[in-house]
């Protein structure tokens, strides 16, 4: 399904920061995204039981959670919905995301699945993820407007958009201020039935349904390099008595980090 790029493809435009898009004919699809209820925007509805993100592009990229609810009749009323629990109206996918994780080299249980529902005329505002997204076109058309060059490069924490409360991750990732999406070029990518989109996490994007549309969001979050060197740093650290000493006396903040910049130099991590 990715080809030509195929999972080369991938593990290049993710540890690279690019982006792709194949297009072609959805019978290459696995059958679990072939299939019922993923035929069609109305099948998902009847059979989506999990929780719901829903929202209008115009609101932002900021959607409201339902515990429960009717896919169908928000649908109707004209909102975006983001369908998070897919996966357990799709046993199927669970093996299949196994292998995906598999091919990437990435450890189990980093990649799920999730589903976009949106009718004409709606979509997603702009923003960034801190994840990278496979997104699946399954049925209907919508534009996909993804901005050169990467607004945050390697973003980790949390999406990032104009009306979206910046994640605390987020502040030394832009010590020298927010990305600004006015300095992007946008490229407009016409997303059909059998249409992939790799995005890795840091590009600004947004939406544009101009039919009824469905599509499966892989969303991949494996362990970042620093998860290993901060456990590596752990490691190093329980090995020396001077830095397993317990912190009496209050220490102030800007002692903290004095005392932390001085293990970072004495363990040669910079």
């Amino acid at each position: 399904m990715f080809a030509p790029a195929g999972i080369a493809g991938l593990l290049t435009a993710f540890e690279g920061g690019e982006p792709f898009v194949v297009h072609g004919d959805p019978a290459r699809f696995p059958p679990w995204l072939r299939e019922s209820p993923l035929r069609s925007v109305e099948d998902v509805c009847a059979a989506y039981r999990g929780r719901i993100l829903h929202g209008r592009r115009e609101g932002g990229a900021r959607f409201h959670l339902l515990e429960r609810g009717a896919p169908a009749e928000l649908l109707a009323g004209g909102e975006a919905l983001y369908l998070p629990d897919i996966a357990d109206v799709v046993p199927a996918a669970s093996s299949w995301l196994r292998e995906l994780e598999l091919s990437l080299g990435i450890p189990s249980g980093c990649a799920r699945a999730t589903a976009w529902v949106a009718p004409a005329g709606e979509g997603t505002a702009l923003h960034f993820d801190a994840e990278d997204v496979i997104s699946i076109q399954l049925s209907g058309s919508k534009r996909f407007e993804v901005g050169e060059p990467v607004a945050l490069g390697n973003a980790a924490s949390y999406q990032f958009g104009p009306g979206i409360p910046a994640a605390a991750d987020l502040y030394p990732q832009c010590a020298a201020g927010f990305p600004d999406a006015a300095a992007a070029r946008f490229t407009t990518l016409a997303m059909q039935p059998g249409s992939v989109l790799a995005l890795p996490r840091g590009h600004w994007h947004r939406t544009h349904c101009e039919t009824p549309s469905l599509s499966i969001s892989v969303v991949l979050s494996p362990p970042l390099l620093m998860d290993w060197a901060l456990g590596v740093l752990r490691h190093w650290a329980l090995e020396a008595p001077r830095w397993r000493a317990p912190l009496y006396g209050a220490p102030q903040d800007a002692e903290k980090v004095a005392m932390a910049k001085k293990a970072f130099r004495k363990l040669r991590i910079s």
